[in-house]
């Protein structure tokens, strides 16, 4: 249950509008269709920022016609009217490895969304990265639709593939399709076989460049749910979508527009995915795009289309997280006039993804009018009194500007460090109107790209990342800053107000039963690696701001004054591989939950060129092993606003708290590695890392006796025999033996495994293995036979 507290400061009123065609839908389309490259080079990408021209694929349909001009009013619906058959679940991250069908990632249920990100890495995972994700279906010939969608420039040429059960064969590649990106992925109406156990495979075109974040979204849907479209459903006369969400349709004619309206809660993030060759025979495909609206002043709708590129099966994906409880419409037509006609049709069907319940949450709001000048950095400031750690962040922000691509806006942290984020930077068109309310947080569908702002929700900017915040402290005060990056005259505008929700992480739970926090020592930690420049003591890297790379400040550590950092008093250095690695740590008495806890600061080049993962390894066995944190970054520092006087920000992710369920390695002896690669040139800040700990919840191994006789081959007490009981560990115990031959230890770890042996003057014994789960008082070593 969300729990908000409101502090204003002031009158404040932020929200979106979304609005419904109540009469016609038509006009003309303006597109707005500049699709980027998919690869970018290795210079051009490290210290601009990424642009909408970098993204393209994206055609803003507007409802407006000059002859009766469009009516449109505000409808809502309750979440309960939507359809259940099609409502979706966040499945979270991917796990590392997933590379293969054998360890791939389960998607449970019919719909779903999971995050992940195609590494790429020089070392683990592998030159390559493949993510493997397994779906299963009960429904002889159903279809599959799926898209991997991802909007970073430069990493953009996704493959993905839809695979047989046992792996094999492929069913259906795609590598152009996608939406968002100029090279992402869709596959959409894939037949499958007999009910059975299916793979989607994510990889990438480049054999060197990651694809990270991406969000993979998928849809398994029986074909005899399918209903056909009803016309006129157009101009005004939208159809109802059925319970399946599942419909089909032929764009007959030029100029044919289909829509259909379906129901959404604030907070869903709805994702439309359409088949342009539901019959699978290759004839005469049309150019085909499928949008979702109605969004902003006038109403609008976001629609795809990837510019007449698509592989052998075309098909369109779209996605969106939309503001307010409404209907909303799907739409499609065609993009190039002409491809209409009896083999346009079209399958397509739509999946609702709820939001995340976020957890105990409080928002705090600076609604203090503040005019932003040209040229000129504006701050303005929101004091938080409460101390929590940062699970989540949202801010919205509420702005008018005449010219609203002038704007770079950042989010300044109270920590010690000054954590110094992008939000949003050049976006929207000169044409933009009235107040614009920004609202953004890290998991909805689509970053702050587009013209079409009221009315959806949305992710800061590909560069950026709230996540940057999580483990923070949030006492203190915060810091809005506005960088308007134009002298032109009569272009200030007016900061209305803005808001951050905090939303809280959860106490630590369980018992603490490893703690390092590095003041007294090193703690058994070794490194290694190429170019290895781990070091223990309090970081020193002073911050660097006048030429690029812009580096971040590190000047303290999580806690005390020692710490690991890769290098204490500069920046890592290239062309590294360098690992640090935590000793044996012994889980072999716990069963049930435990989580790894970590304090980490970072500062990287984007993941294309230098990575960073935590890994937890068994080290009875190597090949069981998982990458448990990863960073998703791009590139960590750039120049805002007009020039270097109104700032070089060297952004990072500040001191925080970091956790992960390594439940899966209760009951064995692992290690925790920290790793940091780099390639040949461009080094930032680094990592840093501090208290390490490890909690348990669940059944601790009772400690009990162990004992029995030592005896001859023929039965006689041997008397102060040497008797040595050791684990697996190579951890061992000394007793001897009564008058009688009775040897006993007390006190003996259940649930392991230990190796008796027993030494005598005339006697020779073999060892006894034993497997301990509760006492043993009748354990008998007897003398080889003769002895």
């Amino acid at each position: 249950m969300k729990n908000i507290k409101e502090i204003v400061l002031g009158l404040v009123i932020l929200g979106g509008v979304v609005f419904a065609a109540s009469l016609w839908i038509g006009g003309n389309v303006f597109a707005q269709d500049e699709k980027g490259s998919s690869e970018t080079s290795r210079k051009s990408i490290n210290d601009s920022k990424d642009s909408i021209t970098d993204l393209g694929q994206m055609d803003v349909v507007p409802l407006n016609d000059t002859a009766s001009r469009l009516k449109i009013k505000r409808v809502e619906a309750p979440a309960a009217a939507r359809a259940p058959e099609a409502v979706g679940t966040d499945q979270g991250f991917e796990s590392e490895p997933n590379n293969s069908f054998a360890t791939a990632d389960v998607l449970t249920g019919t719909d779903g969304r999971i995050r992940g990100a195609n590494f790429s890495g020089t070392t683990s995972p592998a030159a390559t990265d493949e993510d493997w994700y397994a779906f299963t279906t009960t429904v002889a010939g159903a279809r599959v639709y799926a898209a991997l969608i991802n909007s970073a420039a430069s990493q953009q040429d996704s493959i993905l593939e839809v695979i047989g059960t046992g792996g094999a064969p492929v069913l259906e590649l795609d590598d152009q399709d996608g939406s968002f990106g100029g090279g992402s992925s869709t596959v959409a109406g894939t037949v499958l076989g007999a009910p059975g156990t299916y793979y989607l495979r994510a990889t990438n075109f480049s054999t060197t460049a990651p694809i990270a974040p991406y969000d993979l979204y998928f849809a398994v849907r029986d074909p005899a749910t399918i209903t056909p479209e009803t016309e006129p459903n157009g101009n005004g006369t939208p159809q109802a979508l059925p319970a399946s969400q599942y419909v089909s349709g032929t764009i007959g004619a030029a100029g044919d527009i289909d829509t259909f309206t379906f129901t959404a809660a604030a907070g869903d993030t709805v994702f439309v995915s359409q088949d342009l060759d539901p019959e699978r025979n290759n004839v005469a495909q049309y150019n085909g795009r499928i949008g979702i609206g109605i969004f902003g002043t006038p109403g609008s709708f976001l629609v795809t289309s990837d510019a007449g590129t698509f592989d052998t099966i075309d098909s369109e994906a779209a996605a969106f997280t939309v503001a307010a409880a409404g209907t909303y419409q799907v739409y499609t037509d065609a993009q190039v006039a002409g491809n209409e006609g009896a083999t346009a049709t079209y399958n397509f069907t739509i999946t609702i993804i709820p939001a995340n319940p976020p957890g105990t949450c409080t928002t705090y709001t600076n609604a203090v009018s503040t005019p932003i000048p040209d040229a000129a950095l504006t701050t303005s400031t929101i004091a938080i009194p409460d101390s929590k750690i940062i699970s989540s962040l949202r801010v919205i922000t509420n702005i008018t500007h005449p010219n609203y691509p002038d704007l770079d806006v950042h989010l300044r942290s109270p920590a010690t460090s000054n954590n110094d984020n992008g939000l949003y930077a050049d976006v929207g068109v000169s044409t933009q109107t009235g107040a614009q309310v920004y609202d953004l947080e890290d998991d909805r569908a689509l970053p702050v790209l587009f013209t079409i702002v009221n009315g959806g929700l949305w992710r800061p900017r590909p560069a950026y990342r709230l996540a940057w915040f999580k483990g923070e402290n949030s006492l203190g005060t915060w810091s809005l800053d506005i960088r308007d990056d134009s002298s032109t005259v009569a272009t200030a505008g007016t900061l209305n107000s803005w808001s951050l929700e905090v939303c809280e992480e959860a106490a630590p739970t369980g018992t603490l039963i490893y703690n390092q926090d590095f003041e007294a020592s090193d703690g058994g930690y070794t490194h290694s690696g190429t170019a290895d420049e781990w070091e223990r003591g309090t970081p020193a890297t002073a911050a660097q701001t006048v030429t690029s790379p812009f580096i971040a400040a590190f000047s303290n550590c999580a806690s005390g004054t020692n710490c690991w950092k890769t290098d204490l008093d500069n920046t890592y250095d290239s062309s590294s591989s360098q690992d640090l690695v935590s000793p044996a740590l012994n889980l072999t008495q716990y069963a049930g939950s435990i989580r790894l806890y970590w304090q980490q600061r970072y500062q990287m080049e984007s993941i294309s060129f230098d990575r960073i993962w935590v890994r937890v390894t068994n080290l009875d066995n190597a090949a069981d092993t998982r990458m448990v944190w990863f960073s998703d970054h791009q590139t960590m520092g750039e120049t805002v606003g007009l020039g270097a006087s109104l700032g070089n920000v060297p952004e990072s992710a500040g001191w925080g708290r970091y956790n992960a369920d390594i439940s899966d390695f209760a009951g064995k002896r692992i290690s925790v590695t920290f790793h940091l690669e780099s390639d040949s040139s461009i080094n930032y800040g680094g990592w840093a890392v501090d208290d390490v700990q490890l909690r348990h919840v669940g059944v601790v191994a009772a400690n009990v006796p162990v004992g029995g006789r030592v005896l001859s081959a023929t039965g006689q007490a041997v008397s102060n025999a040497r008797v040595v009981l050791a684990d697996a560990n190579g951890n061992s115990r000394v007793t001897y033996t009564g008058p009688f031959g009775y040897y006993m230890f007390e006190n003996v770890q259940a649930g392991r495994t230990y190796t008796l042996s027993a030494s005598a003057k005339r006697y020779r014994f073999s060892p006894v293995i034993v497997t301990v789960n509760d006492e043993i008082t009748g354990l008998d070593i007897i003398a080889n036979p003769g002895e």
